[in-house]
């Protein structure tokens, strides 16, 4: 008679969204062997800004100028996201939508195309690619492509993943774990939330802390990139990035269907943690955006405004951080650190989390 495996008890570290995607997937895709445990300060439906899950724009747009590993996950994304818009029944905030970029005559931004204006990397994975005419093309561009793309309604989709989560046996606690007295001490702190005997209950542990692993793991690479947005009300009739424009700044049009408004954005601030609201910042968004999104225009021109986000993105030197270490006697797998490609990476990274634990 077999023997059944022995089940691994999971800790991990983060609830945004390469924790709770990591947690879900080792349940999905373990085959049996996981049982997983999160604990964070901060879960879904929370909106502070260091929580950057809360307040990401969170399209699927990768931003990898060639295909690197990074741009695998990207594309493991899409097609999960492709698959989870046709069979869920139940609200996940993922919703398919048309997209369309644009790439400045000077580019600035990493994300362009080579020089010749041949198409990016992604074009052959996506569906329904093409390029857009130059006689289309607004002023000062000189390269567009349209293609299906998903945004995501985040505050809906992180409490999807939690939910699924629950459902397959997971579960989670709220709790601010020490970040300045060495690892063991954390995950010691996340074995007495949970009510076990002692870190060594857990088979491995998942660090998806973000930009608080500059404490928790000493990581002198992350580092801060504040993001400002605006929400208004409407759904553009397409999900829009212009790529070049200035520094500290993109244009970037991205309707949430399922929450029946647009993210307008978005501003790019290295080494800035402040979450203050820049009201100077505001008109500066919003004008550049109306020429890309005229229907959400009211009869005196301008926005309907609902509410105003800044979030803070882990940024990190070097890219994210995805790998297996061992820490005293605690096997650690990281997952932090990709800056604004959170959402779109999950997949991909959550999938090498799961690996790295094989």
């Amino acid at each position: 008679m077999a023997t059944q495996p022995e089940t691994r008890h999971i800790l991990v570290i983060g609830a945004g969204v390469i924790g709770l995607q990591s947690a879900l997937t080792l349940l999905e895709e373990g085959q049996g062997r996981y049982k997983v445990s999160i604990v964070a300060e901060y879960m879904p439906g929370d909106d502070a800004g260091i929580y950057a899950s809360a307040w990401a724009g969170a399209q699927w747009r990768s931003h990898e100028t060639s295909f690197t590993e990074a741009a695998e996950w990207d594309v493991q994304t899409y097609r999960y996201w492709e698959q989870l818009v046709k069979n869920e029944d139940s609200v996940t905030g993922v919703a398919a939508v048309k997209g369309q970029n644009y790439w400045r005559a000077s580019p600035i931004s990493s994300s362009t195309p080579p020089a010749e204006h041949s198409d990016p990397w992604w074009s052959t994975y996506v569906r329904s690619y093409e390029r857009i005419s130059p006689a289309e093309l607004p002023p000062d561009t000189a390269f567009g492509a349209r293609f299906d793309t998903f945004t995501v309604e985040v505050q809906a989709y992180l409490a999807y993943l939690l939910r699924r989560i629950e459902a397959l046996g997971g579960q989670a606690a709220r709790a601010r774990l020490p970040t300045k007295q060495g690892f063991a001490a954390a995950v010691e702190a996340a074995s007495d939330v949970l009510d076990l005997p002692s870190r060594t209950h857990f088979w491995a542990v998942i660090n998806a802390s973000g930009i608080q692993s500059r404490d928790l793991v000493g990581d002198t690479n992350l580092y801060p990139i504040r993001g400002q947005t605006v929400q208004v009300r409407g759904v553009a009739n397409y999900c829009i990035t212009r790529l070049g424009v200035e520094e500290g700044q993109r244009i970037a049009v991205m309707p949430r269907p399922t929450a029946g408004i647009t993210i307008i954005g978005v501003t790019v601030e290295p080494d800035v943690a402040s979450t203050e609201i820049n009201h100077d910042r505001v008109p500066e968004l919003l004008n550049a955006a109306k020429p890309y999104c005229l229907e959400l225009l009211g009869s005196d021109g301008e926005f309907d405004v609902v509410s105003i986000g800044v979030g803070i993105r882990p940024g990190r030197r070097g890219g994210a951080r995805i790998e297996l270490e061992q820490i005293s006697d605690l096997k650690v797998v990281h997952a932090y650190g990709v800056a604004g490609a959170g959402y779109q990476n999950s997949i991909g990274i959550a999938r090498k989390v799961l690996k790295l634990l094989s």
